[in-house]
């Protein structure tokens, strides 16, 4: 890059970039030194408290004298863009040392933890919480100091909710988790987070298997944390209880603090190794200890040699309810989002919604943008994965895939719900819309109804059941889905996933193309998740007359049913989440 000036400083090359801005070589022209400047976004400056915020974390780190703590020179704000000044080390972060060396030996990893750990209790001492520990964010000298970096900044950033679609900051694979389910986050989600990377140092492995942010999520969520002593053969088996510890669901359960996760790990390194895995790689864990009350005996995850379901009594501490978590502070999401009709929807409003206006006016606004409801589906629903044996005790049995269509709401309780007369069912729905190619913004393709079958795909869901029912007019439109899941924790990944990726399109304008080849300008509302169920408005224009309408696109999960609704009208604000509700309230959960 060519150099830009900033400030004082003049920013010569880019040395990271990351979703909380990009880090800078620099020179300090008032100095004469070459720094570190981490900017962050403009959009992030714009929220005033969300400034003073960053400042004061800024300074009460700038203040630690912690030596695995990289200091900061400098902070402020310059053409609204926060930044920081730091030191430049010269070093790797832990993830790039394993891709270069593989899985370090026991004493080297925790060698490394033992650093980290002092920066997080010097941290944890003056309330300050990381938010985002993971390999990447441990730098490594060439004689092994170790240096915990990024501190402070994602703390703030997710209390606030900095980027205003309440977004959780951090890394799926490390998080705690209670951050998908109250979202309480302190000192013991940082040290559940340390023994995740404890593990990875070991085994050079992630904590849990698969790719996707449901797999991940349900991981945490549900699976026994792993043994590194039957992945590694020089792995002392002291490892296993300190990795249990460490990441045991419950944060009362935990270290209470990283230097007892330190001095832990150090002691472990006296216990005799593993022979060899007791579980052979690529073999089935045992389906017996399954948990029962949540899975529902049937699991779509990829085989876990190393993981097992908790006990009963541990996850029911954490899933009281068969109903959804409550709102996630989700992360901006890579991959992309499921497209359907409408979009997500805002806060609930008791009570019927307000009748329309003028039906010949809506109809033709209707039709511009909600007719792409009725677009032909082509994507079927995979085959349900193979049944494991579940354990004896307290269960809620899943939904069956012949039920779901008796959930569905009838035509005259749509009427209520959409203060309209007169609707009936136009077309029913056994397969998803594979049509994401129609949004090129894929941040949006959550909320578009077109890429359904994109959003599902590797969910594990198992059928599908719906229905499209119109006013004659079409003046008042809904699109009702119920979509089964092998067991209520399958469809609570998928909720927790879906509330990481659709906060990416909140506030948002993006092009849908439809079938017939016109362009719909869609605007976005901001995303909400209130008391289990994702909502958002969409407001349409039609490029080629500039008709407009309004859909509603609502999202939450009962037991092991996954319930999606798209609702278009003159004013559907609040009517999708009052269907969601309503199909919710019939789903068994008991």
């Amino acid at each position: 890059m060519d150099e830009v000036v900033f400030g004082r400083y003049r920013l010569l090359s880019v040395i990271g970039e990351g979703g909380m801005g990009k880090v800078y070589k620099a020179h300090d022209t008032e100095i004469g030194r070459d720094v570190a400047i981490k900017v962050l976004p403009t959009e992030l400056g714009a929220d005033r408290e969300y400034r003073q915020r960053f400042r004061r974390e800024a300074y009460m780190a700038a203040r630690l004298n912690e030596p695995h703590i990289i200091p900061i020179h400098d902070t402020g704000e310059i053409d609204s863009q926060l930044y920081l000044v730091m030191p430049i080390i010269d070093g790797i972060d832990v993830h790039g040392l394993l891709q270069r060396d593989g899985p370090l030996n026991p004493h080297r990893a925790v060698h490394i933890i033992e650093q980290l750990a002092a920066a997080l209790a010097a941290a944890h001492a003056v309330g300050l919480v990381h938010r985002d520990i993971k390999p990447s964010n441990a730098l490594v000298t060439a004689n092994d100091f170790a240096y915990l970096i990024d501190f402070g900044i994602a703390r703030d950033a997710a209390d606030t909710k900095l980027t205003g679609t309440g977004m959780i900051l951090g890394t799926l694979t490390y998080m705690a988790p209670e951050r998908f389910t109250d979202g309480v986050v302190d000192a013991r989600s940082d040290i559940y987070a340390l023994a995740c990377v404890l593990h990875e140092c070991l085994t050079g492995r992630q904590p849990f298997p698969g790719e996707s942010m449901e797999q991940q999520i349900a991981g945490h969520l549900t699976l026994q944390p792993p043994r590194p002593s039957q992945q590694r053969a020089d792995v002392p088996v002291g490892f296993d209880d300190v990795i249990a510890t460490g990441m045991a669901k419950n944060p009362d359960q935990r270290y209470q603090s990283a230097d007892q996760l330190a001095t832990a790990a150090h002691q472990a390194l006296t216990t005799t190794p593993s022979p060899l895995p007791r579980t052979a790689p690529g073999s089935r864990a045992d389906p017996t200890r399954l948990r029962s009350t949540l899975l529902g005996g049937q699991s779509t995850f990829p085989p876990t040699p190393e993981h097992e379901r908790p006990a009963d009594h541990d996850l029911a501490q954490q899933h009281p309810s068969d109903r959804p978590p409550p709102a996630l502070d989700s992360g901006p999401a890579d991959q992309p989002a499921s497209q359907s009709v409408s979009a997500l929807r805002p806060q609930r409003r008791p009570g019927p919604i307000a009748a329309a206006v003028t039906v010949a006016v809506l109809a033709a606004a209707i039709l511009g943008v909600g007719g792409y409801l009725w677009r032909s589906h082509s994507h079927t629903a995979p085959t349900p994965s193979a049944q494991l044996a579940a354990p004896s005790g307290p269960q809620v049995a899943p939904v069956q895939q012949a039920a779901p269509q008796g959930l569905l709401l009838s035509p005259g309780q749509l009427d209520a719900a959409m203060g309209a007369s007169g609707m009936a069912v136009t077309g029913t729905v056994t397969t998803l819309p594979d049509g994401s190619g129609q949004v090129p913004d894929k941040a949006c393709v959550a909320l578009e109804g077109a890429g359904q079958a994109t959003v599902y795909a590797g969910s594990g869901f198992t059928a599908v059941s719906g229905q499209r029912v119109a006013d004659q007019a079409h003046a008042h439109l809904v699109e009702q889905i119920v979509v089964s899941f092998p067991s209520a924790q399958d469809a609570r990944a998928f909720f927790a996933a879906s509330a990481q990726r659709w906060p990416a399109c909140s506030n948002r304008q993006h092009d849908e193309s439809t079938t017939a080849g016109q362009t719909q300008v869609h605007t976005v509302g901001p995303v909400s998740n209130t008391n289990g169920t994702l909502s958002a408005t969409i407001t349409g224009i039609l490029a080629r007359n500039g008709a407009s309408a309004v859909c509603e696109r609502a999202l939450t999960v009962a037991n092991n049913v996954a319930i999606d609704i798209d609702a278009c009208g003159a004013s559907p604000s609040g009517a999708a989440v009052n269907i969601a509700d309503q199909i919710a309230a019939k789903v068994p959960t008991t």
